[in-house]
This record gives structure tokens, sequence and C-alpha cells, in this order.
């Protein structure tokens, strides 16, 4: 028995939405925050991985939705592009359902990672909402590792709540979004010989010249890699981009880090080439923002 799509059970015309889905889903941007989002996802209480799901094994007899309303946070975060949201020119609309993601007070992190999320830095998974902690003493957070379909109906008798003080800030919720999914697939030797050769460098470095380690983290943006392949590369060059040229530590540290990881590339045969230290306001122009 075949089973319709979802197209089959949308109204054909913009006139059959109910218009307070239609007035509601227009007040809303990406980025925009709610409050009492819901929280529930699929699994198997029997091979269970998060507390939450744990606490479904004994009433459970096998994968079911699991509605954990218990850990559900005060806040969500829109996560679906603007033009999504309100479909305002589209007739008729195509698509009923909308992305959240939790937003928690993470104020109980550890010092050094809630300075790092708090500079829009850290876990690439969380995203700091400083318009909800002025003046307060929680530190907002979304966590962007899971998000829930929301059908738009929902947003019926809700308002959008301001979670970043300027346009800029607010679209950096679909840029880290983009960044996380669109990360590429090194090879294993490239994780082995970059990735952990550098997060052990800057453990290391943490521990034994925080200053540094303070300058380093504040100063280099973003480390990008450069080779002829990604799955088999036989060279790869580092680039650390940064808004000002680097001071004379960091500069100094990013190139005893790149020595180190050269002495293992060519443990497994990878030429690690000379670094670069990239200018971002001399790298070429992105294209306009997606809507």
């Amino acid at each position: 028995m075949s089973v319709p799509d979802i197209t089959a059970g949308l109204p054909v015309e913009r006139q059959q939405w109910p218009d307070e889905v239609l007035a509601a889903a227009a007040g809303f941007t990406a980025g925009d925050i709610v409050e009492d989002p819901p929280f529930f996802y699929f699994a198997n209480p029997k091979f269970a991985i998060w507390a939450a799901t744990r606490n479904y094994v004994e009433d459970s007899e096998g994968p079911e939705v699991i509605l954990a309303d218990h850990v559900a946070p005060r806040y969500g975060i829109i996560t679906s592009q603007t033009c999504d949201l309100g479909e305002v020119d589209f007739d008729p609309p195509t698509r009923p359902w909308i992305s959240i993601a939790p937003v928690y007070d993470m104020s109980n992190m550890d010092g050094g990672t809630r300075s790092l999320v708090k500079k829009g830095k850290g876990p690439l998974h969380l995203l700091h909402v400083p318009k909800l902690t002025v003046d307060t003493p929680e530190v907002w957070v979304a966590d962007l590792r899971i998000e829930f379909p929301v059908e738009k109906s929902w947003l019926v008798g809700k308002q959008p709540i301001a979670g970043f003080t300027n346009e800029r800030e607010q679209r950096a919720v679909l840029k880290r979004l983009e960044l996380i999914r669109c990360r590429p697939s090194w090879a294993d030797k490239v994780v082995d010989v970059v990735q952990r050769v550098l997060m052990a460098e800057l453990k290391t470095l943490k521990a034994s010249e925080k200053n540094t380690y303070d300058a380093v983290v504040a100063e280099i943006e973003e480390i990008g890699g450069r080779s002829d392949s990604l799955l088999e590369p036989s060279f790869i060059q580092l680039g650390a981009f940064s808004h000002q040229p680097l001071s004379e530590p960091v500069e100094a540290w990013w190139n005893s880090v790149n020595d180190v990881i050269r002495d293992a590339g060519g443990q497994v045969g990878l030429s690690v080439q000379q670094p670069t230290n990239e200018i971002l306001s001399s790298l070429p122009g992105n294209s306009l923002p997606s809507v």
C-alpha cells in the first residue's frame, strides 16, 4: 500500500490556510526566541544513551517517541529561515513546519568554556543568546545538537522574543548552522595529524601559559586547511584567520604548532606545508546572505 507524500495533505490554496497561522508565522524571523518549546524525539529505550531515554525503559516495549517534557527548556530558538517561516509571497505556502532548538541557562558551565561561548567561540553546537542574559545572572545558550519539527499552528498566540541585540548577531544563528552542517569530511590521517595534535597543543598551552592561550583564542577566529584531496590527501596547508595581524606570541605559537603537525604528518606520509596567516577583511567578499 503506497502512502501519499506530504504535499497531498497540504491546502492547495493560500486561502485554505488558517488566517491565524499565516499572521502568526509572518511575525517571526530566524533566530527569534519562543517560550516553552516542546522537547521530543524518537528512540529505543532498550539501548538508551541519554538519561531522559533511560527513564522510559521499564514501560517501553520498543522504539517510540520520547516526550521529554521534564527536560524541556524555558526557551527555544527558531532555526528555520525567515522566508520559510512567513512564506509571505508564496501561493500556496508549502512549508507547514518550522524547526526549534532548545535554549538553556548554562551559567554553571566551567568559566573557560562560558567565556568562549559568550565570545561566539567554543563548541560549535553552543550559541550564546546575549539579549536574554542582559542584567541577569543566567547565561542563555542555544544547544544546536537537536531541533524539533513544530507545525506553524503552534505559533498562534505566541510572541517572538528578541534574543540578540542587532541583526548581525541574529544572523549568526544560521551561519552557525551552516558551519555545523557544511563541515567537510577529512581523511582519518588529517584528523589524527591536525585536529588531535592541535587540540592537544591548545590543552597544553592553557595549562602552562594561560595568557598566551587567551590571546590565541581571542585573536584566531578560525583555522582552515587546503589540500589536493579531502579523503586521500598528499599534502595540507593550514591557515589562521584573524581580524588583525597576529601578535608576536600568538604567531610564534602558531608556527611552533605547525612544526609539531609537520613532524606528525611526515610519519604518515602527509606533507604539511608552510602555514599562512589570513586577515579576514582582506579576503574576497561573501555573497549576499540567504533569507
